[in-house]
């Protein structure tokens, strides 16, 4: 038996034995359909004098594959004072709530205790020990599984044996010395009863589960999800192998088709629907399992994580919770593209992603949803950090295995998955991206199976996660706009930060110089968009529990408020745009439904040409992206902590100025808010021309196109000159 066999149950006693002791102790031990257990005590405790304070605890004895950070301890009649443990046990430091102590009354004690730990899937242990005379002890178990046979017996009292198989095994062999065997009482109940429980002894009670028959769902449910090769043979050696493992050897196994290619038109949310769906078809059919192991590859694993979210309900969106999201136990991942493919990794990436960006219908492509920084990948990333965030040590165990010669993807891109304490990485030596599951790829099948195996059979307990990051209080994203680089106003904000702030982390772009003509140009102000969401994402996941806020300029609101638009679950407490270009009716009131945003600072100019022109222009010829909020400013606000400054002495960049930029920070780390000083009226002349440039927009654009047609009807070979030329023209500014 490996270490998932090995669970032992817990029995709470009392340390010191000379003040008291237990004349009559009852549990009832509930184990559920899933395997988990709940201990409800009650017991009758007898004072011959007056205890001292330090006296009142109760030591619990169990395994080491325990963990006691995540004791769930609950009384009505005594007050929790305090908890100390070490590796083999816990103390629970304790006193009555409303009866002082008094030597010779019987007192009554109950409290119920829902230990943590992996279920065996064949066995279930409990131990009777204690270091006090105990008159009688009572053990009701109600087992909500079949159970095959129920067996009590008395060991060495230094015996210590963590194997149920084994201690199964000596209850059978040797004879129980006194110890009753358990009385069936009903369908599901079994009783116990122990006369004079002496200091040293102990009793081991072991309930041993029948095993799956015809027509009988198996204790297990193994769900695995290729990649986007599809190919089902390459897994054969390793499946037939894992089903030959105790803890499998009855399990059901389902392997998932999904269907797609790269260049499939689906998106990765309905594929993952339809997992999910698979998944409860399976729960109705031939459940319900007490265990579900979830298993992908590469695109695979995307889709069980994405399948498992939903179906725990981890976003905002009103749904039931799945039955069998709850019996999730493990998550395996064989090379999972967590991160996204890097479209800047291989020449091809590069080119799908650009003709993406042109041409609209291709990002309809599932290759889009794949890259890093997409909707679709930020989304998942961040509701599942969000989401295991609040798990703690419940959560399910997520095994990441990758290959020494993978080149799509690195550890790095898995943080995400990795930064909780239930997360483990295997290393798998000269295998690739598409074969890191394969037997003998880089070594003999052999050695490739035993370490294959450990993602399978591997005991939680035998998973240590690093030492957790540091967290900063606040994480403040600062982001250029056209006309701007790192080395402008956005050294000088991150500097002053740095300086008052120490405790805050600023994220600067990693984008250079763009210029007005780039901007209007709608691929290329939309080119950072992934870098954004790729940032933020990988952010939260070293730091799951901090605050975002944002100060943006000119195209950097365009990035924050799209972003916002499209990733419901990207949030920000305070965010400060100055020269926005995005729309007058944007739709902030969404955001703070949404919890995305709690309050907004909006700084305008009044001679701010590339908003108030520009934009007002582009909106005009039918770029409904952009527009002129950050010079008009906004119309939908209600419900938001707005803070509205019209308009600065100056062109787009007025609010920037050095004597301003400690205001801006101000507010986005602390929230405080330091007004202007210089604004002015509104300059009716600079208000009529731009809109008088979003009435004429559509009479250009026609106006083009008709000569355009003109001319490709007269002189064609001049029309598609000029059209190449201009789609030349374009690329290059694009990519340079």
């Amino acid at each position: 038996m490996g270490n998932l066999s090995r669970l032992l149950e817990f029995f709470p006693f009392t340390r010191r034995p000379p003040p008291f002791t237990h004349p009559n102790a009852d549990v009832r031990w509930t184990i559920r359909a899933n395997g988990s257990a709940t201990l409800d005590v009650t017991r009758e405790i007898l004072y011959s004098r007056m205890p001292r304070t330090d006296e009142l605890y109760d030591e619990i004895f169990a395994s080491l594959d325990q963990d006691f950070e995540q004791l769930k301890y609950e009384s009505d009649d005594a007050e929790i004072v305090d908890v100390a443990s070490d590796k083999n046990s816990i103390r629970i430091y304790w006193r009555p709530r409303s009866i002082p102590i008094q030597p010779n009354i019987v007192y009554t004690h109950s409290y119920k205790w829902t230990p943590p730990g992996v279920a065996h899937p064949r066995y279930k242990q409990f131990t009777i020990a204690s270091r006090v005379p105990t008159a009688r002890y009572r053990l009701r178990i109600v087992s909500h599984r079949p159970v095959a046979e129920a067996l009590c017996y008395k060991g060495h009292p230094r015996q210590n044996v963590l194997d149920p198989e084994e201690v199964m095994r000596n209850a059978r062999e040797v004879e129980r010395r006194g110890a009753p065997p358990p009385r069936k009482t009903g369908d599901k109940t079994f009783e116990v009863s122990i006369a004079n429980v002496q200091p040293g002894e102990r009793y081991f009670v072991i309930v041993e589960f029948e095993p799956p028959a015809d027509g009988r769902p198996a204790p297990r449910l193994v769900v695995l999800v290729p990649g986007l090769a599809r190919r089902i043979e390459p897994w054969t050696p390793l499946v037939e192998r894992l089903k030959k493992e105790e803890s499998l050897a009855d399990a059901y196994w389902s392997i998932w088709d999904h269907g797609q290619s790269w260049y499939s038109f689906a998106e990765v949310e309905d594929v993952a629907r339809d997992l999910r769906a698979h998944i409860d078809q399976l729960w109705q059919a031939r459940g319900p399992f007490t265990d579900v192991i979830l298993v992908g590859h590469s695109l695979g694993g995307l889709l069980v994580r994405k399948a498992y979210l939903d179906a725990s309900a981890a976003d905002d969106r009103p749904r039931r919770r799945t039955e069998w999201a709850g019996c999730v136990s493990r998550i395996i991942l064989f090379a999972g593209i967590n991160r996204g493919v890097d479209n800047k990794s291989r020449l091809r990436n590069r080119v799908g992603a650009w003709f993406a960006r042109a041409f609209p219908i291709l990002r309809r492509c599932l290759a889009w949803d794949l890259l890093r920084g997409s909707d679709f990948i930020t989304d998942v990333r961040i509701q599942w950090i969000r989401y295991f965030s609040t798990l703690g040590d419940s959560a399910p165990l997520v095994v990441q295995l990758l290959g020494t010669r993978d080149d799509l993807i690195e550890r790095e891109d898995s943080i995400d998955v990795e930064q909780f304490p239930t997360a483990h990485h295997i290393e798998v030596p000269g295998a690739e991206h598409h074969n890191v599951f394969e037997l003998g790829v880089g070594s003999s099948a052999d050695d490739r199976y035993a370490l294959l195996r450990q993602a399978f059979v591997r005991q939680r307990s035998d998973v240590r996660s690093e030492e957790p990051q540091s967290e900063p209080k606040d994480i403040v994203f600062v982001v250029h706009g056209i006309r701007a680089n790192n080395q402008t106003w956005v050294k000088d904000t991150l500097e002053k930060i740095a300086s008052t702030w120490p405790h805050v982390e600023v994220i600067d772009p990693r984008y250079p110089f763009l210029s007005a003509l780039r901007f209007a140009i709608p691929m290329t102000r939309r080119r950072e968009l992934q870098w954004f969401r790729d940032a933020y994402s990988q952010a939260l996941a070293r730091h799951p529990h901090a605050s975002f806020s944002f100060i943006g300029h000119s195209n950097g609101t365009y990035i924050f408020g799209e972003s916002l638009r499209a990733i419901p679950a990207m949030k920000f407490r305070r965010a400060v745009l100055v020269g926005s270009v995005l729309p007058a009716d944007y739709d902030w009131e969404e955001r703070v439904r949404r919890g995305q945003l709690e309050s907004l600072r909006v700084d305008c100019s009044a001679y701010d040409w590339p908003v108030g022109w520009l934009c007002s222009l582009l909106r005009g010829a039918g770029m409904k992206d952009v527009g002129t909020g950050g010079y008009e400013g906004f119309t939908r606000l209600n419900g938001v902590q707005k803070h509205e400054y019209l308009w600065y002495k100056g062109g787009h960049s007025a609010p920037l100025a050095s004597e301003n930029l400690g205001a801006l920070a101000e507010f986005a780390v602390l929230g405080s808010i330091i007004p202007p000083g210089n604004l002015e009226p509104e300059t009716r002349w600079f208000t009529f021309v731009s809109r008088l440039l979003h009435r004429l927009a559509p009479i250009v654009v026609l106006g083009i196109g008709a000569c355009f047609i003109l001319l490709l009807a007269t002189t064609w070979t001049v029309a598609l000159s000029i059209l190449l030329a201009l789609t030349c023209a374009v690329i290059l500014l694009d990519v340079t």
